[in-house]
C-alpha cells in the first residue's frame, strides 16, 4: 500500500497539560484524520531536535493522544504518520514544536483557630519557596522558607497572624 500523501492530511495540534511537579509534564495533541480507508492507526514521534524524533508511541485509529513523561522547559518537536494495516507509513507530517513551562505557583490562606492562618501552596519539587507577609503591600518579610513534597504541596500556619489587624501574604521563587 502507498501512504505518501497521507501525510499532508495529518495536521498536529498541541494542548500542554501541565501540572506542577509531577515526575514529567505531558501534551495532548490532536489531528485531523487521514481520509485513506486503509489507515488502521498513527505513529506520533517526538524528540529533542527539529527531524530528530527519538522516541514514538503507536496509537490506533483515533485522532488525539497524550504524550507524558516530557521535562518542563524543554523543547519537543513531534511529527505523525499514518500507519495502515500491514505497518506501513506514510511520510512524516508537518512538524510542530513546543517547550512545557511550569504552572505558577499557588498560595491560599484559611482562618485557623486563635487568629492563626494556614497557608497552603503548591510549587515545583525541589524549589525553595519564601512564604512573605506585608501589612501594607510595600515592605514584605520572609516568614518561612518551604520546599514542597514530592507531589509539590508545601504548607506553613502563620501562628503571629493574630498580633496584625492586617495581613497579606505571598509567594517568591527565587529560582528561575
Amino acid at each position: 500500500m502507498n501512504l505518501t500523501n497521507v501525510s499532508s492530511a495529518l495536521i498536529l495540534l498541541v494542548f500542554a497539560v501541565c501540572a506542577p511537579a509531577r515526575a514529567g509534564q505531558s501534551v495532548a495533541l490532536s489531528w485531523t484524520p487521514s481520509p485513506d480507508s486503509a489507515v488502521t492507526g498513527y505513529k506520533i514521534y517526538y524528540g529533542g531536535s527539529s527531524g530528530n524524533y527519538t522516541n514514538f508511541v503507536l496509537v490506533g485509529n483515533v485522532t488525539n493522544s497524550t504524550i507524558s513523561g516530557l521535562a518542563e522547559g524543554t523543547a519537543y518537536y513531534f511529527a505523525g504518520t499514518a500507519v495502515d494495516g500491514d505497518g506501513d507509513e506514510s511520510e512524516f507530517s508537518a512538524e510542530i514544536s513546543f517547550t512545557l513551562y511550569p504552572m505558577p505557583i499557588t498560595l491560599s490562606a484559611v482562618l485557623a483557630g486563635g487568629g492563626q492562618f494556614q497557608l497552603a501552596g503548591i510549587g515545583l519539587a525541589g524549589h525553595t519557596y519564601e512564604i512573605q507577609a506585608t501589612t501594607n503591600l510595600v515592605a514584605w518579610e520572609t516568614i518561612s522558607t518551604q520546599t514542597p513534597d514530592a507531589n509539590g504541596f508545601f504548607g506553613y500556619t502563620d501562628e503571629n497572624a493574630a498580633n496584625y489587624p492586617l495581613r497579606f501574604y505571598r509567594v517568591w521563587d527565587g529560582q528561575p
